[in-house]
């Protein structure tokens, strides 16, 4: 059988719309993962202020990120939360490569967490680049004093070291009063190597 011109062009595009239907709606659940994760990361930035400032935004610019365990544990609990809500919002089948990819390094993430939180009282709290100097070194090099309002900040943050250590000096505490015979946690032991 011979074909038309018109014919074959129909025919053409007709398999065209069929092969492109699921690779729209891929497309579309794509793009509302990535609005998904965009709020997500949104959130979690707005409970760490240092992060906020190292992103150069000012938001939350005169408070220190919380160091205590219970911060710890409300982090870890959002986290579960944003990953449960994920995979009921998204099925990671349906999703591109390059969305499967962000879709399974957020689910990562959660796993990284339950890792760090089983093995928070295993680490050394006061060592090189622990709060003691982590603090004071973050405001010389992160806070930017522009305007006289963040002149105030950096004077708030400055005041918050206190309290800030003696958060640190709690789990150093807690740390120490689990056991005695504690192991080294997986990424101590191998940054002892």
């Amino acid at each position: 059988m011979r074909l038309s011109r018109r014919q074959f062009t129909l025919t053409l595009m007709g398999s065209a719309a069929l092969i492109a239907q699921p690779a729209l709606a891929q497309g579309q659940d794509d793009a509302r993962l990535t609005a998904f994760l965009d709020a997500q990361f949104e959130e979690e930035v707005q409970m760490d202020p240092q992060w906020l400032t190292r992103l150069g935004r000012k938001e939350r610019y005169s408070e220190l990120t919380a160091r205590s365990e219970a911060h710890a544990d409300r982090v870890l609990a959002w986290r579960r939360a944003s990953v449960a809500k994920m995979k009921a919002q998204f099925a990671g089948a349906k999703l591109s490569e390059e969305a499967r990819t962000s879709y399974d390094m957020w689910a990562l993430e959660l796993d990284r967490a339950e890792i760090e939180a089983k093995w928070r009282r295993n680490d050394y709290i006061f060592v090189r680049g622990g709060p003691q100097s982590g603090l004071p070194n973050f405001l010389i090099n992160s806070h930017r004093v522009d305007t006289p309002a963040d002149l105030e900040a950096y004077v708030a943050r400055t005041r918050a070291i206190g309290p800030a250590l003696d958060q640190s000096l709690e789990r150093a505490k807690l740390a120490a009063a689990q056991e005695s015979g504690r192991r080294a946690s997986p990424s101590t032991r191998a940054w002892r190597r």
